[in-house]
């Protein structure tokens, strides 16, 4: 509001009422607002430290450079200024992480809505085709470690994991037979199947099944009981399941004997193993709490390629954990070997509960650098 029209309007008789005057008085003349500002290269994500990069992308700094080393991606443009390799697989990462939608991107990143789906689309069926070896079964040693974990802890033999099946909630109802997607719980959803075994690690993904499937039929009409055909493996599953010589179920509630409700306690414990993997992916990757994109072939890429990151999250601690501990073990000999040569036996007394004290933390390092976290 410019001031000789305040001025003119003061001197005039016209009666204005007093919120007319408030509403007057701020007004603002409109503001030239480019969304497509320098922000487009995702240079202002590159600079976060690594903490709040991982928030914001849900993977280590080391990890995205790892991804974006592998995939090669070529800056490519849609008729405007070339999106960067690193805006590409930060939108790609964004919209699994956080399940944000095309326009929400469109801001945040400084691109136009096309740019976005393209961009994503490019990125989801690139590191598809690229890091889906991750999802295997397990093999050699271990498999070893993973048998043996199940017998030593809860006297179950043969057992690779524990298999289940969770919803995944559609928020665009397909077209195509809309009433198949329509689950048990008065929701749309599709199926989404794994089978993890005691580190959280997923070694089998089956997704895309409409939510009205009982998870039984899941399971028969999948490539992992095919395969588990063929060997003598055993994989753990709830009632929904049915029991066969691959599929250890628990019994039915009616049998109350102590050696029933023994063996129901322990395949309890050891399944428990599916239900905290889903939660720690749900957790991590949001669009698979609600699917914010129309399900198709693509839709399917996008919930495996949530499975396949969680993985390499996985693996990436775990080799970072190995580094320090490797770390931890050269800096410790080299400091026993030198006080050990260097100091006198009076000063190893002296100094007898410094040593003590820092036998103490590396003892407690190699603990902690042993112990997966869960990730």
């Amino acid at each position: 509001m410019s001031l000789p029209f305040i001025l003119e309007l003061l001197e005039s008789n016209i009666i204005i009422p007093l919120q007319h005057w408030i509403q007057l008085l701020t007004l603002r003349a409109p503001q030239n607002i480019n969304h497509h500002n320098n922000h487009r290269d995702g240079n202002r994500y590159l600079l976060f430290n690594d903490h709040h990069f991982k928030q914001e992308f849900r993977i280590s700094r080391h990890l995205f450079n790892h991804i974006l080393q592998q995939l090669d991606i070529q800056p490519h443009h849609y008729g405007r200024k070339a999106i960067s390799a690193e805006l590409s697989l930060m939108i790609f990462l964004t919209r699994l992480s956080q399940g944000t939608s095309v326009r929400q991107l469109s801001t945040k990143f400084g691109v136009s809505v096309g740019s976005v789906v393209r961009s994503f689309e490019l990125i989801n069926a690139l590191f598809y085709n690229k890091f889906i070896h991750h999802i295997s079964l397990s093999t050699g040693d271990e498999l070893t470690t993973t048998k043996n974990y199940f017998l030593v802890n809860f006297q179950l033999p043969r057992v690779i994991g524990a298999i289940d099946g969770t919803h995944i909630l559609l928020q665009k109802v397909p077209h195509n037979d809309p009433v198949s997607y329509y689950n048990r719980k008065q929701t749309h959803s599709v199926i989404l199947q794994i089978l993890a075994d005691e580190k959280f690690i997923i070694h089998d993904v089956n997704v895309g099944w409409p939510g009205s499937v009982p998870d039984s039929s899941v399971y028969k009409h999948s490539s992992l009981r095919n395969r588990l055909l063929q060997t003598d493996h055993i994989i753990l599953g709830d009632s929904g399941y049915k029991l066969s010589m691959n599929v250890l179920t628990p019994y039915s509630y009616i049998h109350t004997d102590d050696l029933s409700v023994r063996y129901n306690t322990k395949h309890a414990a050891a399944r428990v193993v599916v239900e905290q993997t889903f939660a720690m992916l749900k957790n991590r990757w949001r669009i698979l709490k609600m699917l914010s994109i129309q399900w198709s072939e693509s839709a399917a890429l996008a919930v495996t390629n949530c499975c396949i990151l969680r993985n390499m999250c996985v693996d990436s601690h775990s080799l970072l954990n190995n580094q320090l501990l490797n770390m931890i073990v050269v800096v410790w000999l080299s400091f026993h070997i030198t006080t050990s040569t260097c100091l006198s036996q009076r000063h190893k007394i002296i100094f007898s509960d410094t040593f003590q004290f820092i036998e103490l933390v590396f003892t407690c390092l190699v603990s902690r650098c042993k112990t997966t976290s869960n990730i």
